[in-house]
């Protein structure tokens, strides 16, 4: 995994508290695992602008996968949405990773 990939996913871990790197890259389909695994790929996408084939090779997932946890976020209301805010603006404030595209999660209205 790259050094900002790595960053973003410890971000991540340390917000869920139960969820590791190696979760976070794992196969486990566990309800809190795999929503913290949408956050870190969404989060990696927004900030490093990778493509989702790109994504699927760092978190050894299909592309396919990670596109439909990155709608997952973009789609969300409540409590991952205010994660995903919540650590977007954490990492844009704290991190080295800066962001390549300003795209941020909306309410859900309907």
């Amino acid at each position: 995994m790259r050094p900002q990939v790595i960053e973003i996913c410890q971000h991540v871990a340390a917000h869920f508290g139960f969820v590791t790197v190696d979760d976070i890259r794992g196969p486990s389909r566990m309800k809190g695992i795999s929503e913290a695994r949408a956050l870190a790929q969404w989060l990696t996408r927004a900030k490093l602008g990778m493509s989702y084939p790109e994504l699927g090779r760092e978190f050894g997932k299909d592309h396919t996968s990670c596109r439909s946890a990155c709608q997952r976020v973009e789609r969300a209301s409540g409590t991952l949405l205010s994660s995903a805010r919540m650590l977007f603006a954490e990492l844009e404030e704290t991190s080295r990773v800066r962001c390549a595209a300003p795209d941020m999660p909306r309410e859900a209205t309907g």
